[in-house]
């Protein structure tokens, strides 16, 4: 569901890894991200707990990978702004979730 935050900081809808394509764009807008250790959890989600959950999400996370290499995010040839290591990042990134690494 849309949410008032989510709309002001720029989250993308309607994708089934939408983080990722969040995190995509916002650094094809020249966002920096960093790697934050805090001393309690930030967020707390939760796992699969058997085998049938954890293989319905890899699927999302294979299904959402194409979907992203396939349209305008593109993160190799669709971006002039990435950096190179951003685009061997997101190229790792769709080859493991799409079961190809």
């Amino acid at each position: 569901d849309k949410t008032e935050w989510g709309q002001s900081v720029g989250w993308i809808y309607g994708s089934v890894t939408e983080d990722v394509l969040t995190g995509y764009r916002m650094h094809n807008r020249g966002w920096r991200s960093v790697y934050c250790v805090t001393n309690r959890d930030a967020f707390r989600g939760t796992a699969p707990i058997n085998l049938t959950d954890r293989l319905h999400q890899v699927l999302r996370w294979a299904t959402g990978s194409v979907e992203i290499f396939l349209s305008r995010n593109n993160a190799i040839f669709a971006s002039r702004h990435l950096k190179f290591l951003q685009r061997a990042t997101y190229l790792n990134l769709f080859l493991r979730l799409s079961g190809r690494a």
